[in-house]
């Protein structure tokens, strides 16, 4: 085995050790400890990515209205340096070292879901990523840049499970009923949350049903492996550019 290969293995056995020592967990954060994974990424990796995908779009909003437009390959970098953000679904079908470390992934977390991973590559600065919560396990890589993240320190008292997709927050205070419970809006002020600084080459385990949001501080790419249930929808491989309003 090489020593990649061991460095990986070792990182994913610290993983499932924390997991199983940690009640009730809402985020682990491993400074430093995904050095070895990270170096499989980045603009060359992505390039890959994108000879396998036949159309990327560029999404924006405009008079209230989300419209898109094709993007060339070529441009793609250009415009994530401008200050857009890139987000890539369905790694796992373009990328089998991606899909192979989902699957460590869940052999971690216990064995049981369906497995994904994701791309996000932006220069938007200052444009967090809207207050969420995802119905899913999902580990994030930050290959470079960094990301100011803040996660809530308690779970939704929601059944996860019968969500299939993320779910945006209310406004603080206000209430919107799923099939699965009703939520309502997470309060700054009132809710506790911490703070974590994603650095190059940190991982970050995220739980189902913890609200977060995301403020990109430098130019960052990071790469996101989920364990979903398993009657989730599967994505195909899909890359879109996100034009953040000015």
């Amino acid at each position: 085995m090489s020593s990649g290969a061991r460095a990986e293995a070792a990182f994913f056995e610290a993983l499932r050790q924390s997991v199983q020592s940690s009640a009730d967990w809402c985020h682990l954060h491993w400074s430093g400890a995904a050095t070895a994974l990270t170096t499989d990424y980045g603009l060359a990796q992505l390039g890959r990515v994108l000879d396998q995908v036949e159309e990327i779009r560029e999404y924006f909003s405009e008079d209230g209205t989300e419209k898109s437009v094709v993007l060339p390959k070529t441009s793609v970098i250009p415009r994530i340096k401008e200050g857009l953000t890139l987000i890539c679904n369905g790694l796992e079908e373009a990328d089998p070292i991606s899909a192979a470390r989902a699957v460590a992934l869940r052999a971690a977390l216990g064995g049981d879901g369906r497995t994904a991973a994701r791309i996000f590559y932006t220069n938007a600065l200052r444009h967090a990523y809207g207050m969420h919560l995802d119905p899913f396990f999902t580990l994030t890589l930050q290959v470079s840049g960094r990301k100011l993240w803040k996660i809530a320190r308690r779970r939704e008292a929601i059944d996860c499970r019968q969500l299939h997709h993320s779910i945006l927050a209310p406004a603080p205070g206000a209430e919107v009923h799923y099939p699965c419970g009703r939520i309502v809006g997470p309060d700054p002020f009132e809710w506790p949350f911490s703070e974590v600084m994603l650095e190059p080459g940190d991982a970050l385990l995220i739980a189902p049903g913890v609200w977060h949001h995301v403020i990109p501080v430098d130019e960052s790419f990071s790469v996101a492996l989920d364990v979903m249930p398993p009657d989730q929808p599967r994505l195909a491989l899909e890359i879109g550019v996100i034009r953040h309003p000015d």
